[in-house]
C-alpha cells in the first residue's frame, strides 16, 4: 500500500524542482534583458578617450589627481556616463600655486554646478567645493551661448601655432568634457596674449562662466 504514495510522492517531488528551475532561469533571462536595455549598468562600456599629445598634459593632470585625492571629485577620463548626461570642467590653471575650476554637470534634465577652489596658495593646498546657484541666463541658454563660443569644439592651443603666447610664466585654461561616451580635454595658456582666433573664443568661455555665475576673475600668479 506504500508504493503508490512513494512513487507519487517522487513524481511531485520531481515535478516541483522543474518548475523550480523553470522559474529561475527565466528571471536569468529577464535580468540579461534588461541589463541589454539599461546603458547606466553596463559594465562593459569603454570610454573614448581624446587626450592631445601636449607636454602640459600629464603635468597638468598629476598635480591635479594630487589636489583632488580625497575628495568627491573623480578623474572624469574614467567615468562612462549614461547618456544624454554630461560633465564639463573649466580649470583655471595657476600651477603650481592654485588651481580653481567650474564643474558643471546635467544628469538627465537637471543641471548643476560647483566651484572649486584652493584654500591657499601652495603645492599641496586643501580644496573647497561651493555649489553655485542657477546661472542668470537660464541652464539652456547659458550651456548655448557656451556651446557656440566653442566649448565643445575647440582644439588643443598646442595644435595650432599661432596659439602659442611665447612665454612659459603665467596661467591657462583647461578644458575636460564628458560627453556621448567621448573625454577630451584642451589647453589654451595666456590666451589674452596669442593671436589666434580659438585663442580669443577661450577668453570669452571664461568671461561667460565668470558673468553667468557672479564669479571673481581669476587672477595670475
Amino acid at each position: 500500500m506504500r508504493k503508490p504514495a512513494t512513487h507519487f510522492s517522487i513524481a511531485l517531488l520531481t515535478f516541483l524542482l522543474g518548475i523550480a528551475m523553470t522559474l529561475l532561469l527565466l528571471r536569468s533571462k529577464i535580468i540579461t534583458l534588461r541589463n541589454e536595455a539599461n546603458p547606466r549598468i553596463q559594465t562593459e562600456e569603454k570610454l573614448n578617450l581624446l587626450i592631445p599629445d601636449a607636454r602640459w598634459e600629464p603635468n597638468f593632470f598629476e598635480a591635479l589627481d594630487e589636489r583632488i585625492s580625497g575628495t568627491n571629485i573623480h578623474n572624469l577620463r574614467t567615468v562612462v556616463l549614461p547618456n544624454n548626461d554630461l560633465e564639463v570642467r573649466f580649470w583655471f590653471d595657476a600651477l603650481p600655486y592654485r588651481l580653481d575650476g567650474v564643474i558643471l554637470r546635467r544628469s538627465g534634465d537637471q543641471w548643476s554646478a560647483v566651484l572649486v577652489q584652493d584654500v591657499n596658495e601652495h603645492l599641496k593646498s586643501e580644496i573647497q567645493q561651493r555649489k553655485l546657484p542657477a546661472p542668470k541666463s537660464g541652464w539652456e541658454d547659458t550651456w548655448e551661448k557656451l556651446v557656440k563660443a566653442g566649448l565643445l569644439t575647440l582644439p588643443d592651443a598646442s595644435s595650432i601655432s599661432q596659439c602659442q603666447s611665447g612665454t612659459l610664466d603665467g596661467s591657462g585654461f583647461v578644458i575636460e568634457i564628458n560627453k556621448n561616451k567621448t573625454y577630451r580635454t584642451y589647453r589654451y595658456g595666456n590666451p589674452q596674449l596669442a593671436e589666434c582666433s580659438e585663442a580669443k573664443q577661450i577668453v570669452l568661455i571664461s568671461k561667460i562662466i565668470i558673468n553667468e555665475f557672479d564669479l571673481e576673475t581669476p587672477k595670475s600668479k
